[in-house]
């Protein structure tokens, strides 16, 4: 039986995760505090009433040309190891298919967590999407004014509003992009936070998350209104993180991909008719 989420079956979920993922408790916690809810999330179910499988449907609006769509982002989905090649996956995915048709999602995206998966979800009408290519920078030693920089590792005097405000008009300006709610970014910083992350902000003009990777500065988003603000930036990261060297997820163009992150699939064909664009960005997600 497949069902929508309980209270009671809420604890035995989240004992499913760590197995099946093996992520650490303060994450396990933020997602099932934040992000989980009853009603977004599928259950299968066997006889007994042991939750076999399961997986969340999570809203997003996906922005294409000047057209505005509603999107179910698939998170969490999950086989117990002892049920797994038995089909309750296809299963699940086949309701979860039916339950975003009935609240008018015209797609459904997913970030398959290893590679051998995106062969998995191609049978579901799954295609890949989502650029991304790796840079390795090497900031310039020049001298920089540190000072313009704010530089937050908590939610302490985070200037939500205000930096949502700047995040959503560069998401805006993306021809083809998955676009964030102000409650969406804040769960992307407290996850970032909860990964030891780094949030810089320069006033009204830019911004980048990063985490660290050894002596490296993994920075997994970055945004700026003028091309010298990059500089800025990258120099600042270094100096605080102290990295040798600069990794930017640059998935802004398909220019230099080395690879596709991500896959979308066309729930309503009458909404949307046209090829999906290669050129699809996705910026990072709560969780992932």
């Amino acid at each position: 039986m497949i069902t929508y989420s309980t209270g009671e079956l809420k604890p035995k979920l989240k004992e499913m995760w760590k197995l099946c993922f093996g992520d650490n408790d303060e994450f396990i916690q933020f997602y099932f505090d934040k992000i989980y809810r009853n009603d977004n999330t599928l259950v299968l179910l066997l006889e007994n009433g042991f939750p076999a499988a399961s997986l969340q449907i999570l809203p997003y609006q996906i922005k294409i040309s000047n057209s505005i769509y509603d999107a179910g982002y698939i998170s969490g989905a999950m086989t117990h190891p002892e049920h797994r090649n038995k089909g309750y996956m296809k299963q699940l995915l086949n309701t979860a298919f039916e339950e975003m048709k009935k609240q008018a999602f015209t797609f459904s995206f997913l970030i398959p967590q290893e590679d051998w998966l995106f062969d998995f979800y191609i049978q579901y009408g799954y295609e890949k999407a989502f650029p991304q290519s790796i840079q390795m920078i090497h900031p310039e030693e020049n001298i920089i004014d540190y000072s313009s920089i704010e530089i937050y590792r908590d939610f302490k005097n985070f200037p939500v509003c205000e930096i949502y405000h700047l995040y959503s008009a560069f998401l805006n300006q993306k021809e083809n992009v998955v676009l964030k709610t102000q409650d969406q970014l804040k769960l992307i910083v407290e996850d970032l936070f909860i990964e030891g992350g780094y949030f810089f902000y320069i006033k009204q003009k830019g911004l980048a998350f990063v985490v660290r990777n050894g002596n490296n500065a993994v920075v997994k988003e970055i945004f700026y209104n003028e091309h010298e603000l990059q500089q800025i930036l990258l120099a600042t990261i270094q100096h605080t993180l102290q990295s040798h060297k600069i990794m930017i997820w640059n998935n802004d163009s398909i220019d230099g991909i080395s690879r596709f992150y991500g896959m979308i699939k066309v729930l309503d064909t009458s909404k949307f008719t046209q090829a999906i664009p290669k050129d699809f960005y996705m910026s990072i997600l709560p969780g992932y």
